[in-house]
């Protein structure tokens, strides 16, 4: 039986693609992850299943092999489990297949240069996506959530939340009227009143 295995790294990404590819490839089942590359193929849940799912003759397919993981290392050593379970492997993109008792050092060495490639385009695009998050930073962009309240609405949510204290209600329930009048929740409210008393404590100082 042909198992296929998709995975794509950010839940913003979908398999549609790896799952037509398998498809046409003749796979019976595919189980997929949305899960990094990095990390040990069992340590995944789809890939936990596929490999319980594996019996002895059974061919595990990939479109390509960075979806199996970019380790050579770990790579490699779960090669070594499929052939040991007698559990063939292809790889669809570079054409490669293992099959269990077949002597295949070209196809191992091949396995290792491509999942070293795919390591060092990581580590290189994540070096560069971090020397261009510096770069902006320095420019004065701001990266995360934008903020929900600007200075002037801080103050009046402050004033309000005080005003609330005042008139008697408990810190609980000043808290969740006023984040009621300015559309935030509690926790913002208590954020920003606590970023205020520090301001003001500050400037005492």
């Amino acid at each position: 039986m042909k198992l296929g295995y998709a995975r794509v790294s950010t839940a913003q990404q979908d398999h549609a693609r790896q799952l037509a590819a398998l498809e046409a490839a003749g796979c019976e089942k595919v189980f997929t992850d949305k899960w990094t590359g990095d990390s040990a193929l069992r340590g995944r849940s789809g890939g936990s299943e596929l490999m319980q799912h594996a019996r002895h003759g059974d061919r595990i397919v990939v479109t390509e092999l960075a979806r199996a993981g970019r380790r050579p290392a770990a790579l490699l050593t779960w090669l070594d489990q499929l052939a040991e379970n007698g559990v063939e492997f292809e790889s669809l993109s570079e054409g490669i297949v293992i099959v269990p008792g077949e002597s295949n050092p070209l196809g191992r060495l091949l396995v290792h240069l491509l999942a070293a490639v795919a390591e060092l385009e990581r580590s290189v695009l994540l070096s560069r996506a971090a020397a261009g998050r510096e770069e902006a930073m320095k420019k004065g962009v701001r990266f995360g959530r934008p903020e929900l309240l600007d200075a002037a609405s801080k103050t009046r949510l402050v004033r309000l939340y005080k005003a609330s204290l005042a008139d008697g209600l408990s810190a609980t329930a000043s808290a969740r009227e006023t984040g009621r009048a300015f559309s935030v929740s509690e926790r913002t409210v208590w954020r920003v009143v606590k970023a205020a008393e520090q301001s003001k404590a500050g400037a005492a100082a």
